[in-house]
């Protein structure tokens, strides 16, 4: 009796056992499987993560070209509106290299008379005194103003006419046609050395004497 209780009492060790085994053959499987599954989601998570992290970084890197590219874009406008303000602002004259450039254009005119009216800023009859130096050295001869309208001022040592135009323009009275190369070769000259200006005939200049050119030094143009 007693060999028989214990051999049921082993065969009972022995059943459980492989009961605790497989229940821990069993356990460890499920544990395998839910630690696979919880790293499965962990790395989905990671992963969603790093793509929404990527996604965040291009999203602002593309808002940082784009505010690069805008503030480019303002420093480029505020570069021409400088631009075109210095224009505005900075006043017509003509370098000293200019100046020669027109007395050895108009040199062979010498004797020639020329009047001004200008209009009343301090730019204008700047530009005056310059285009009145000039032609003085090319042996150019400067007559008091001519406009007939008793309205003067006096600029560089003689009187001028009061303009009301904008820009310069070059003209002779059409009895003058024989002062009509020397209106064109200072035409051509003064736009070579960067003032622009018109030429043509002037109906108030018919029967003035002497014989003159008028150049009308009007405002600086705007545009």
């Amino acid at each position: 009796m007693e060999a028989t209780t214990v051999e049921k009492i082993l065969q009972w060790v022995h059943v459980v056992y492989f009961v605790c085994v497989g229940i821990v053959a069993v356990a460890s499987l499920a544990i395998y499987h839910l630690s696979a599954r919880v790293n499965a989601d962990k790395d989905r998570r990671m992963e969603a993560h790093r793509i929404e992290s990527r996604n965040q970084i291009a999203r602002a890197d593309a808002r940082s070209a784009e505010a690069n590219a805008r503030a480019e874009e303002a420093e480029a406008v505020a570069s021409q509106a400088r631009l075109e303000l210095a224009k505005l602002i900075e006043p017509r004259t003509i370098t000293s290299d200019g100046q020669d450039e027109i007395v050895a254009s108009v040199k062979q005119f010498a004797g020639q008379r020329f009047g001004f009216t200008v209009y009343p800023d301090s730019e204008s009859q700047s530009l005056l005194r310059v285009l009145d130096d000039t032609l003085k050295s090319a042996g150019w001869m400067r007559v008091s103003s001519q406009t007939g309208r008793g309205i003067s001022v006096t600029v560089a040592g003689d009187t001028a006419g009061v303009s009301t135009n904008s820009g310069v323009f070059l003209a002779i009275g059409e009895d003058n046609g024989s002062a009509g190369p020397a209106l064109a070769a200072l035409t051509t000259v003064l736009r070579a050395v960067g003032i622009p200006c018109r030429k043509g005939l002037a109906p108030h200049l018919q029967g003035t004497t002497p014989k003159a050119i008028l150049i009308d030094v009007g405002k600086k143009p705007v545009d």
